[in-house]
């Protein structure tokens, strides 16, 4: 029987076959490739009928020998839902790190190199995670200001997740802005922070956020995580949405971090 990799990287998507290809290309150049893929499909029609999908599938496969799992769910079909999935998913699978992925990214190529590295050294981060910029929108939106600062003092502790640094730092918190890719040590997840995660989880069915969430209740406790600078991913959101969507879900993740619930 063939053991599974240490890392089990893992998308969750739903109705968006045309963006999956971004993420999964970014997964073929990856520096650091020892590595499986789960696609956890909620949409209404299978994403590998979708030819570049599965093109793109075939080519981690037969290029890079990344085994691809796809898996498809059609009960309650929310992210939350996903969340719950996959952490049981790589649990059951003796994963020791779970990448949690969004599928409208791209990974810069050493960036799941130099999140593994990172993680795998610090006895006290339980995740890690990197700078998100938006792609199509980088110019022109406050929270992605080009301009050169200082000090990161000049931030707020929600922005600082999505600017481009000229020099890599890192920053220990125990909030973050976001679910776009962040690494978890799944081997400091005891049974009792697990139980309480997936019940955490399963009262945001439906709701936004469920990755600030899961992110709160893994530094609760005497771990925090991790922010890595120089370990880069693209974002590539849907121009059709409307800016004003940072805003709503700051408010979210502020409570969240301050109460420990909604």
């Amino acid at each position: 029987m063939v053991r599974p990799k240490e890392i089990l990287i893992a998308i969750p998507i739903k109705n968006r076959a045309n963006i999956l290809p971004i993420p999964l290309y970014s997964l073929f150049q990856q520096t650091q490739s020892d590595f499986d893929v789960l696609i956890y499909d909620q949409s209404d029609e299978p994403v590998s009928e979708s030819y570049i999908v599965r093109q793109m599938i075939d080519l981690l496969q037969v290029h890079k020998n990344i085994k691809v799992t796809h898996i498809r769910d059609m009960h309650n079909r929310s992210l939350a839902q996903a969340r719950i999935y996959l952490l049981k998913y790589a649990r059951q699978e003796s994963y020791k790190y779970l990448l949690m992925l969004d599928d409208d990214v791209a990974m810069q190529p050493t960036c799941l190199e130099k999140l593994y590295n990172e993680i795998k050294k610090s006895k006290d981060i339980i995740f890690c995670e990197g700078v998100a910029m938006d792609c199509n929108n980088a110019l022109h939106h406050d929270d992605y200001d080009v301009e050169t600062y200082t000090s990161t003092d000049k931030f707020n502790k929600w922005q600082v997740n999505h600017h481009y640094y000229d020099v890599k730092f890192e920053i220990d918190r125990t909030s973050t802005t976001g679910g776009f890719h962040y690494l978890i040590d799944m081997q400091k997840i005891d049974e009792s922070m697990f139980n309480n995660i997936i019940h955490q989880l399963g009262k945001l069915t439906g709701m936004p956020c469920e990755d600030i969430m899961l992110e709160y209740h893994l530094t609760s406790g005497k771990y925090k995580g991790r922010l890595i600078t120089n370990a880069l991913v693209y974002h590539f959101p849907n121009t059709a949405q409307p800016r004003d969507w940072y805003n709503v879900t700051r408010k979210i993740q502020q409570r969240i971090s301050e109460k420990g619930d909604i």
